[in-house]
């Protein structure tokens, strides 16, 4: 059944804090505050948005490290607010979508009202029990440690283009490699 609902999606909402990162805040009493993001997350978001997957991020707070790390990922529908089912709205209305086209992803309390309306409400595994009460997947992963690429490679698993997105990039990238 889940399988079947990921097949459906087109677009991947994250939450920031928690999700897209692993919710701490270092401070460097030198340097200022840092964030702990995954790579291989990082890597799957490119992969997927050249399969069409859109993506966005919701945050609470949306902080200058997450403005660059989204703007490295090529994420721009980046949106801040504690009305997080408002901006949802917005976004699903403007891409022309449906809740069942949507996953979105999150770990706390704020998040829960858009982990119900999405067709495909995910909770990262070191998520609140809240959350994940209400989430109809729960990652391996957690967030900040590859939480996200497990998301996108479920769906683009589900839609059949995991083995061909691979495919794609290694030829692109590497000229004549051949890949199974």
């Amino acid at each position: 059944m889940i399988l079947n609902s990921f097949s459906k999606i087109k677009m991947i909402i994250l939450d920031g804090d928690g999700v897209l990162n692993d919710g701490k805040v270092y401070i460097d009493v030198f340097e200022g505050r840092a964030k702990k993001y995954d790579i291989r997350d990082g890597f799957a978001i490119r992969l997927a948005s050249e399969e069409g997957i859109i993506f966005a991020l919701i945050a609470e707070k949306v902080t200058e490290i997450m403005k660059i790390n989204a703007t490295e990922l090529g994420i721009t529908e980046v949106h801040q607010g504690e009305n997080k089912l408002e901006i949802y709205e917005d976004i699903k209305s403007r891409y022309n979508l449906v809740d069942e086209e949507i996953v979105y992803a999150g770990d706390d309390i704020v998040d829960i009202p858009v982990i119900i309306r999405a067709g495909v409400g995910v909770s990262v595994k070191n998520a609140v029990t809240e959350a994940k009460a209400v989430s109809d997947y729960i990652t391996e992963r957690e967030g900040g440690d590859g939480a996200v690429r497990e998301i996108i490679e479920m769906v683009l698993r589900a839609k059949n283009l995991w083995d061909d997105a691979i495919k794609r990039y290694l030829s692109k990238h590497n000229p004549g490699f051949n890949y199974k």
